[in-house]
């Protein structure tokens, strides 16, 4: 239906299918995705074009994230006061910009970290857990069938240099971002398996 009840018994809008396609893409996004466009593990982060391209990016998801919380979820609030300690040790993340080597390099990602959670919180607050699952499954499904694309039909982004065995990295920076994606992906299926 269009709406369900939430934890504390009131009736919320479902999520439709462009907040679903939003989610699949930063979850993507933040398992490392298309890192290999932007320079790969070498590039260093924040730097250069591909560094600003990835910031502004994340900063439009960031926002996005706000909205559909607010819009979707309505309890921002409670959210925060539900999970203090979360909330606490991201604040003390950002506090320890004051005591850093590279104060703004620091609050930068704080600022990150803080938006990050967000969307962590705003995805388990959301969906249900089977709803998590079904959009997790959908995330390593379009990693593993993207990543066979680029091995196949973009070899220069798909697949290491020699220095690495021209070993498969698919959509990612280097082999081991593919494996550890994969190797999640697994067990999210092996987890649908069993829920449903």
């Amino acid at each position: 239906g269009l709406f369900r009840m939430n934890p504390r018994g009131k009736l919320i809008r479902t999520p439709g299918g462009a907040e679903r396609f939003f989610t699949i893409f930063v979850i993507l996004l933040a398992s490392g995705a298309f890192t290999n466009l932007m320079g790969g593990e070498d590039a260093a982060p924040g730097k250069g074009v591909a560094g600003f391209i990835m910031q502004a990016i994340w900063s439009v998801v960031y926002l996005a994230t706000l909205i559909l919380f607010q819009r979707g979820c309505r309890e921002f609030v409670v959210a925060v006061r539900r999970d203090k300690l979360l909330f606490l040790l991201v604040a003390l993340a950002m506090v320890s910009a004051f005591w850093s080597d590279d104060p703004f390099l620091t609050f930068r990602r704080s600022v990150a970290l803080i938006g990050t959670t967000v969307f962590g919180v705003y995805f388990a607050r959301r969906f249900s857990l089977a709803d998590q699952l079904r959009l997790l499954s959908r995330v390593f499904a379009v990693a593993a069938i993207l990543s066979l694309f680029f091995v196949a039909v973009l070899p220069q982004y798909g697949i290491a240099s020699q220095a690495f065995g021209y070993s498969w990295q698919g959509i990612y920076g280097h082999k081991n971002n593919l494996g550890s994606a994969m190797a999640l992906g697994a067990v999210v299926f092996i987890f649908r398996a069993f829920l449903d």
